[in-house]
């Protein structure tokens, strides 16, 4: 509760800077805004023995109580975000529910293979325009190969498909090699 000229200032900044310390010069307004916040109401009442007016004390207390409401919320997330981990640990946990490695390792093979077919048939298409040379001993047995796919899987099943589907089926793939394994976007065929 001093009253400081701006050398003065200067002076104590730099006493402080040469003891590796911060400093922090309050003006008396912001001190008093600061003293008059409800949290600060302990303060002032301890040293400065300045009690509560009736509005402070109103405010204080509809303060405590919109903070009361803000925990039970809280309160109320944490419980449900609880809830819901224990729910997920239980079924990872749960080896029923859990897919086994002949089960993922299936599955990469069936996207794997559709994927296969469709740049084996973009490959045929290619070079029925002749815009790309290939041997016939490989396009006979990659149609050998196409044909033992579609047979798998029925014709109905390995598509035309839309761009969306062919982005959930290369997803799938991705995220099936991920798990046994490979990097994320791992779609070689």
């Amino acid at each position: 509760n001093q009253e400081l000229r701006l050398g003065e200032r200067q002076t104590l900044k730099e006493i402080a800077d040469s003891y590796n310390s911060d400093l922090k010069i309050y003006h008396l307004e912001i001190l008093a805004d600061l003293l008059n916040l409800p949290k600060n109401y302990g303060i002032r009442m301890e040293f400065l023995d300045i009690e509560m007016t009736k509005e402070e004390q109103l405010s204080f207390f509809e303060e405590c109580n919109e903070l009361k409401n803000k925990y039970e919320i809280m309160e109320k997330t944490i419980l449900m975000n609880l809830e819901y981990s224990k729910k997920i640990y239980d079924s990872i946990t749960n080896n029923d529910e859990l897919r086994s490695i002949d089960e993922i390792s299936k599955a990469e093979t069936e996207f794997y293979e559709k994927i296969w077919l469709d740049r084996h048939l973009m490959l045929m298409n290619s070079v029925y325009k002749n815009d790309k040379k290939t041997s016939p001993e490989i396009l006979r047995d990659a149609q050998k190969s196409a044909n033992e796919i579609i047979k798998k899987y029925g014709e109905e099943n390995v598509g035309p498909y839309s761009d969306f589907e062919w982005g959930m089926i290369n997803g799938k793939l991705s995220a099936l090699r991920w798990v046994l394994g490979c990097d994320w976007d791992m779609l070689d065929t």
